[in-house]
């Protein structure tokens, strides 16, 4: 058909009818292309569709997981705050138990330590009786022997008295028989001392 017309007609029409044929070329090309974007477009859509579907159902999905996750970490807290309050009760109830027991050791060790005192004095109040007894003997025996040596000391005294007057009655005696005159009779007693220092006293 072009080279028909192309032989018939001039190169003016000829050039307009090529003209006007690559217009339509273009013409169909551009309706081929619109056909074929309208049908991406459509495609776009569909799977723009299909994505905010599953975003949607992604995000419900993390919505219930993060409330999951929010609930176990709750019922985690209580069961943790729970179990401190086990914890705690129980060392209060340790603690107390133990200071029951000091306060028991406490009073156990006063007590050995007022019966330790206890017999402590009882037992320097028992020593000291024995010794208030033995000082009391001992002052006896002294007593008695002061009381001994003053006998004797008087006994000695007496004695010695006595020889001291038999001694000037025999001087006295002596020098009325002999006629010898003595003028210091305690020369005579020194004399006769002196020969007579020797004999034992009774």
């Amino acid at each position: 058909m072009f080279a028909n017309n192309f032989k018939s007609s001039n190169p003016s029409q000829i050039l307009v009818i090529h003209n006007q044929e690559q217009e339509q070329e273009q013409e169909q090309e551009q309706e081929q292309e619109y056909s074929s974007d309208n049908d991406e477009m459509a495609k776009l859509g569909e799977l723009v569709t299909e994505l905010r579907l599953e975003i949607a159902e992604l995000r419900q999905q993390h919505h219930t997981e993060i409330t999951r996750i929010q609930e176990e970490r709750r019922l985690e807290n209580t069961t943790h705050l729970t179990e401190i309050a086990r914890i705690q009760e129980e060392r209060r109830l340790e603690i107390a138990r133990l200071h029951q027991q000091h306060h028991t050791e406490i009073t156990r060790i006063q007590e050995e330590r007022r019966l330790e005192n206890t017999t402590h004095l009882t037992e320097i109040t028992r020593i000291q009786e024995e010794r208030r007894l033995e000082i009391a003997e001992i002052n006896r025996n002294r007593r008695r022997e002061i009381a001994r040596l003053h006998e004797q000391h008087r006994r000695e005294m007496t004695r010695l008295y006595e020889e001291r007057q038999d001694l000037l009655a025999r001087s006295e005696n002596f020098e009325f028989t002999h006629g010898i005159s003595i003028t210091s009779k305690s020369c005579f007693l020194n004399t006769y001392n002196f020969y007579n220092k020797a004999k034992p006293t009774d």
